[in-house]
């Protein structure tokens, strides 16, 4: 079970979702220009033209495999630069305004743990005190204080940890609810 340091604002959850659709288009056009997808369908192509059961069909499946090997280069150049240029498209938005919105979340979120790590701290020191046992964290506290340095490292920059989709349920994860 997760547990929630801070919410978003209608606001904060209405550009995220924006964000999460940008950064779904981007990975969902990258993957039309996978190289391995264009491999397996060069593999496919090869059994079919290997397969003599039906010779015109394996005759159009060698022809097409001979257009697809004889532009590999222009193909696997081509991709490289498109590819390329959605991951700049995707590292802008990464690194500028999505960065800017989710790092006072984060903070936010920073400060609700800092507390509740405290305070259960010292709930359980005067337990320990009340019970004449010496203090040790409890894993709980272990994992708030674990909590508060991810999340004050994502509020310094958010931008290399940010998944290329899902961002709402990549944000609850670390305790953002939406």
């Amino acid at each position: 079970m997760t547990t929630f340091f801070t919410k978003l604002t209608a606001d904060e959850a209405k550009a995220v979702k924006a964000f999460d659709k940008d950064l779904a288009a981007i990975q969902k056009t990258t993957s039309v220009y996978d190289r391995q997808l264009r491999r397996d369908i060069q593999e496919e192509l090869r059994k079919t033209a290997s397969d003599i059961s039906d010779v015109k069909r394996a005759i159009l499946a060698a022809v097409e495999l001979g257009k697809s090997l004889s532009c590999e280069k222009h193909s696997e150049a081509e991709a490289s630069a498109i590819t390329g240029t959605l991951w700049g498209i995707r590292d802008s938005i990464t690194k500028g305004p999505l960065a800017e919105l989710l790092k006072p979340i984060f903070r936010r979120a920073k400060g609700a743990a800092e507390k509740q790590a405290a305070e259960m701290e010292e709930e359980e020191r005067r337990e320990a005190k009340a019970l004449r046992f010496p203090y040790a964290r409890s894993a709980k506290v272990n994992h708030l204080q674990q909590c508060v340095k991810n999340l004050d490292r994502l509020g310094g920059d958010p931008a290399p940890s940010t998944p290329f989709g899902d961002l709402l349920p990549w944000l609850e994860k670390r305790g953002v609810e939406s």
